[in-house]
């Protein structure tokens, strides 16, 4: 008889440990990449790519401009309009060539994200693959 309650105990136990390693594991949350809002929010606001005088501009409401080197950025001469979206991890650019209909689309894949720099995979239109560094314009 004392084996039995013995063993219901076990029993009992390891079915209690059992449930607390479950609900371990499922609440843990995945810190391998930034979150899409925090993505979002730190990719808004004037950029300059690393190796090239380019300066982009990313607005909060999904528009921008991108400017052809720093002085034309200080002087508020934009050279293309922009759009940008984010979704499942990717961010779109579309550069819209001269301001007019015709765009260009870049995706970009954060590697690595600061506030003040970032590095993205990036891929055009025709799958063509390159590394882009950001750093902020401050």
């Amino acid at each position: 008889m004392k084996s039995i309650k013995f063993f219901q105990t076990k029993t009992f136990i390891l079915m209690a440990l059992a449930v607390i390693c479950g609900f371990t594991f499922t609440s843990c949350k995945d810190d391998d990449g930034p979150d899409g809002d925090d993505l979002s929010k730190v990719i808004v606001g004037a950029w300059m790519q690393d190796g090239d005088d380019d300066v982009l501009v990313l607005k909060s409401d999904g528009k921008g401009n991108w400017y052809s080197n720093l002085n034309e950025y200080l002087n508020n001469n934009p050279k293309d309009p922009v759009e940008w979206s984010y979704r499942d991890g990717w961010v779109t650019l579309k550069n819209y060539m001269d301001g007019g209909s015709d765009f260009y689309t870049y995706k970009l894949k954060a590697k690595s994200v600061t506030k003040d720099k970032i590095v993205w995979l990036w891929i055009d239109d025709e799958g063509e693959e390159d590394i882009w560094t950001w750093e902020r314009v401050q």
